[in-house]
């Protein structure tokens, strides 16, 4: 379905060329028919004409319904269909990149060395993927290039509208 929401909205004018070069050709041919009918005599002249003249008036209603649903689902649908999950890029924790080396064991007076009952838990520093739109998503805590480690609580701002 989205495939072809993409095609409509992508393809837009060349649908309506088309339909409005479709419509004029069912359209003559709807009024020449029609001519043909006014014009006829005879029961079988008639209803052959009174038929061309329903077939091509129902190609023409038909050509219009194709330009007005085209119309419908750009100006309608497509706005207001439902963003695929992961569309909109946020900045993330980048979880490729290398933790920073530790200090050697027993160095006095490392930051972060453990005391006798405590693990070492690996220092990690913060890289923020870029792709967010200005303003729309902005972090507080942690900060950009700043080193974490253990439990840190994300702190941000979003604003989207109709989110």
């Amino acid at each position: 379905m989205e495939e072809l929401l993409l095609f409509l909205k992508k393809y837009e004018v060349w649908v309506y060329v088309l339909s409005a070069l479709i419509g004029l050709v069912y359209l003559r041919k709807l009024l020449l028919a029609y001519q043909d009918w006014r014009a006829s005599l005879f029961g079988m002249e008639r209803e052959s004409a009174q038929r061309r003249f329903s077939t091509y008036l129902t190609l023409f209603l038909l050509v219009i319904l194709t330009a007005g649903l085209e119309v419908s689902l750009v100006s309608f649908v497509i706005p207001n269909y439902p963003v695929k999950k992961g569309l909109l890029t946020t900045p993330t924790l980048d979880l490729n990149i290398t933790p920073s080396p530790l200090p050697p064991a027993g160095t006095p007076g490392a930051a972060g060395t453990p005391g006798p009952n405590q693990t070492q838990q690996p220092t990690v520093v913060v890289k923020l993927t870029e792709g967010c739109t200005k303003g729309a998503v902005e972090w507080s805590s942690p900060k950009a290039g700043e080193e974490i480690s253990g439990k840190v609580q994300l702190i941000g701002t979003v604003n989207i509208p109709n989110l």
